[in-house]
């Protein structure tokens, strides 16, 4: 496999005659976004976990359990969409501004917040 990422990374072939930054930027793009695939699909997995595990403590209904009142996916579902509902939930939350906050700073809030934390990664 590592052979075979050499040979494309280096092949002109497949890169034509593209500059080596260009060739170099798209490759870390690619795996940048790999690795973004990644953590994602580690974090649902951890969040599905996390939910099985606090119901079980708790001694309530866990993600398994809870499911869809459609008749078609009502024994199918097993918790899977239960993290998709909960983002879908907070993407559609109404966002309340107080009248003495600054509009534009607390629009702007949750993308330095986020800044902060995405170089953190980058170090």
């Amino acid at each position: 496999m590592q052979e075979w990422i050499e040979h494309l990374a280096l092949s002109n072939t497949f890169w034509g005659n593209l500059p080596e930054v260009v060739i170099a930027i798209v490759l870390l793009v690619i795996l940048g976004l790999v690795f973004a695939l990644v953590a994602a699909v580690c974090a649902l997995a951890f969040v599905y976990l996390e939910r099985k595990v606090s119901a079980h403590m708790q001694d309530r209904l866990g993600p398994m359990e809870v499911t869809t009142n459609i008749p078609l996916l009502r024994n199918i579902g097993h918790g899977w969409a239960q993290t998709l509902a909960d983002a879908l939930k907070l993407l559609v939350k109404e966002d309340i501004i107080p009248r003495a906050a600054d509009n534009k700073l607390h629009l702007i809030a949750p993308f330095i917040i986020f800044s902060a934390i995405l170089a953190t990664f980058s170090v």
